[in-house]
């Protein structure tokens, strides 16, 4: 998960983990099973994106062996 580079740097980083937290769940429930799943938070925004400010949200899948 991502959030902005403005602000409170410890909020934003949680927000991050729970943004990271939250979609780890979802795949979670959906069967994909939590030895394969690391959620990672981050404050700094992806290289693509400018100002700070995302307007999306960044997924990294990769594919992790069994």
């Amino acid at each position: 998960g991502h959030t902005r580079t403005e602000g409170d740097r410890n909020a934003n980083q949680r927000l991050a983990q729970q943004r990271a937290n939250a979609a780890a769940s979802f795949l979670k429930q959906n069967g994909i099973k939590s030895s394969r799943i690391q959620a990672i938070a981050s404050t700094q925004p992806p290289s693509n994106v400018t100002g700070g400010k995302a307007q999306s949200v960044t997924f990294t899948l990769l594919e992790k062996p069994y």
